[in-house]
């Protein structure tokens, strides 16, 4: 039961850090690799959610009489996780927004730049040299 208890906190100590380090990425980073976080955090959550089941599916776990405090406190770290979840997907939301109006502005600057260009009239007309004089 406690070698139980013990993974599930570990796990969930360990995806804690991991979030704190993505949401410091936005700050540290101009471009973090989404994907490669995105990875990170679902095999965590996997490992983690096995680990839950292990611990929730224990014969000894009715029995135990600590089991209301390691429920308390498993509780009290997953608030924390979804906290630190919902600023990182604040964070992404922010940088995605920043992107859009990045592209947005290339844009604008791709079109006043084929503005300065000469009219097509002038640039497509046939061109002749005059040789008798």
């Amino acid at each position: 039961m406690d070698n139980a208890y013990q993974q599930v906190t570990k796990l969930l100590h360990r995806m804690e850090e991991m979030q704190e380090h993505h949401i410091n990425t936005f700050d540290t980073r101009i471009m973090p690799d989404l994907e490669n976080q995105m990875m990170q955090r679902k095999d965590l959550f996997d490992q983690l959610a096995n680990a839950v089941n292990r611990f929730m599916h224990q014969p000894d776990l009715e029995t135990d009489m600590d089991t209301d405090g390691m429920t308390r406190h498993l509780h009290k770290q997953m608030g924390r996780l979804l906290h630190q979840n919902n600023l990182l997907a604040q964070k992404v939301n922010t940088h995605k927004n920043q992107l859009q109006e990045s592209l947005k502005n290339i844009s604008r600057g791709k079109h006043a730049i084929r503005s300065y260009g000469s009219p097509s009239s002038l640039t497509n007309r046939p061109r002749a040299i005059s040789v008798s004089n």
